[in-house]
């Protein structure tokens, strides 16, 4: 396989998984709109529950003013992530695959977001646990956490890794 066509299977591979991330966000969505009321639904007593909620401000309960800064800064952060990835590939850095699902899993919970504050001007809001008490939250906003977390994480291990290797093979020259 040419190395063209290894970047592009890449990159289709990391828009598929953030597709299916999108499908599954919207998909429960649709559940909890079709399903749930503002009455609280306990699915764990004291600790998961579900209640249906619309926000049409900001992310992480900021008010309407917060709008715009919710609308642009995740389509931003698309972008310099697929620029970012695409830069690292063109110097021959491959991503690793954990660093491939978490760009996937922020990608399409960013998009799932971002395309309903567009079409609908508010996000369906249902998980609430009371291990941050402060909002109700959905899947998108779960992909958005875990991805960049995995991403961060990762990213950190991998240069760790490198500076590892750097240090090694100078002593290695060393001696």
């Amino acid at each position: 396989m040419s190395e063209g066509s290894e970047k592009r299977m890449l990159s289709k591979r990391i828009l598929l998984l953030a597709g299916l991330v999108w499908l599954a966000d919207a998909m429960s969505k649709v559940w909890a709109n079709r399903h749930l009321t503002s009455q609280v639904t306990t699915v764990v007593p004291n600790f998961f529950y579900m209640v249906l909620g619309k926000n049409p401000g900001g992310s992480v309960g900021l008010g309407n003013e917060w709008m715009e800064v919710c609308l642009t800064l995740p389509a931003v952060l698309v972008v310099l992530i697929f620029a970012w990835l695409t830069k690292k590939e063109k110097a021959g850095i491959k991503p690793t695959q954990l660093q491939q699902i978490g760009f996937a899993c922020l990608t399409g919970g960013t998009i799932a977001n971002w395309a309903e504050r567009v079409l609908y001007h508010s996000v369906t809001d249902f998980c609430y646990t009371t291990l941050y008490d402060k909002c109700i939250w959905n899947l998108a906003d779960l992909f958005i956490t875990g991805g960049f977390a995995v991403v961060a994480l990762e990213t950190f291990r991998v240069a760790r890794r490198h500076r590892l290797q750097a240090v090694q093979s100078s002593q290695n020259e060393q001696a």
